[in-house]
């Protein structure tokens, strides 16, 4: 997957874009000194012309000064994006894209199922009941001659023949793609706001759903809510089951770790040279630890195994933290939502109220207009209320 090249559901924040290739960090590295932060391989080039920074021009070395920033990754690991592939609408998360795009989209190129066969096709293709797909057949729409296994790629791009008039939009569409020019792109077939599932009720032409979509939809912070806490708990998940493994693992090797050292007593009893006690743990997330121990770096088998284990704990708290860390912040962004939401639903009771208060007066108004007509043609005595109006008649009889 080309990081650099994907395209995002929605416009990404300018402080989470590489000062170099100006798109947003892939494998972020950011200077101890500084706090600058590029795209690994971004600033692996760089500081292969000049070992300094590319922006303040610091001296920088790579094994000393350059560190992961835990907030970035978990920004970046939930900037929503489109899968590479062209033909794909899938849009996820950008920490589950490479999961999506290497095991599940339909349109990633594999092997042939043909063993004979070296070329590539779409996974959705490539079933053994099919066989190899890479020969010509002919388009029955424009009669030319493609190959099986372009087929797809073919009415979308080339194929002239057999268009038809779209029945809602008039646009000329491939009789062979109308049904996913309906499904997908017609601005006049009507269909279902995205938040339905959330309590939306709207039901409309593509065009004017869009357009609710992107800013009048009232379901939308519910919706984004959700589903971000669904995710939430997907990705805790994930942590607590590395978490019961690394567990796992440890218990594990401190068992082998005492069972190597009963062993090393009864051959030191026995009067025998103790075996020399290799370490078969993969417990480093780099090499350096191990090549530290074949170095020398460590006086004594014993003391390696104590760092790796030292280092797993360190890790596992870690996890915890992270843990009870996304638990927290997640429960007081749904309280701050649901705060906001109950002070938006109080104000509008009291514009509801306002608006039951002036509906009242206006009919009040409105009755003491309707009454006065006839109490004028009736010739009787003013109302209690209108005394000013009877001191002004009878100045008027005066004269």
């Amino acid at each position: 997957i080309n990081y650099q090249d994907l395209q995002y559901e929605s416009e990404v924040d300018k402080s989470l874009e590489c000062p170099i290739c100006r798109t947003p960090f892939h494998q972020p590295l950011t200077t101890k000194l500084c706090g600058h932060t590029f795209c690994a391989a971004c600033l692996d080039r760089a500081l292969e012309i000049q070992p300094v920074c590319p922006i303040d021009r610091q001296p920088l070395n790579a094994s000393r000064d350059l560190g992961h920033t835990r907030v970035l990754l978990d920004q970046l690991d939930r900037l929503r994006v489109k899968c590479p592939n062209r033909c794909c609408d899938h849009v996820c998360s950008r920490e589950l894209l490479g999961v999506h795009y290497e095991r599940y989209c339909e349109y990633t190129l594999v092997h042939c199922p043909d063993p004979d066969c070296d070329l590539r096709i779409a996974r959705g293709e490539a079933r053994l009941d099919r066989g190899c797909l890479h020969t010509f057949t002919r388009c029955q729409y424009c009669s030319k001659e493609v190959m099986v296994a372009s087929l797809e790629e073919h009415y979308d791009a080339d194929c002239g023949g057999h268009t038809a008039k779209c029945a809602h939009c008039n646009a000329i569409v491939v009789r062979h793609r109308m049904e996913k020019h309906t499904a997908k792109d017609c601005a006049r077939t009507v269909v279902a706001c995205k938040w339905r599932p959330f309590g939306c009720t709207e039901w409309a032409p593509r065009e004017d759903v869009e357009k609710h979509e992107q800013g009048q939809c009232v379901y939308q912070a519910i919706g984004r809510l959700v589903r971000d806490r669904m995710e939430d708990r997907m990705m805790i998940g994930e942590l607590k089951e590395r978490l019961s493994s690394m567990e796992e693992r440890l218990h594990t090797s401190e068992k082998k770790r005492r069972r190597h050292r009963t062993d090393g007593l009864h051959h030191g009893m026995g009067g025998g040279e103790p075996a020399p006690f290799v370490p078969d743990l993969d417990l480093n997330d780099s090499p350096r630890a191990t090549a530290s121990y074949n170095n020398g770096s460590y006086e004594s088998p014993e003391d390696y195994m104590l760092a790796q284990f030292e280092r797993m704990e360190t890790k596992m708290e870690d996890l915890r933290k992270m843990i009870m860390e996304l638990d927290g912040h997640h429960s007081m962004r749904l309280l701050n939502d649901t705060m906001r939401m109950n002070e938006q639903i109080a104000e509008l009771g009291s514009k509801v109220g306002v608006l039951g208060m002036h509906t009242t007066w206006l009919m009040n108004v409105q009755r003491q207009s309707r009454g006065q007509p006839r109490a004028g043609a009736g010739g009787g005595p003013p109302g209690p209320g209108m005394g000013g109006g009877g001191g002004g008649g009878g100045g008027g009889g005066g004269g």
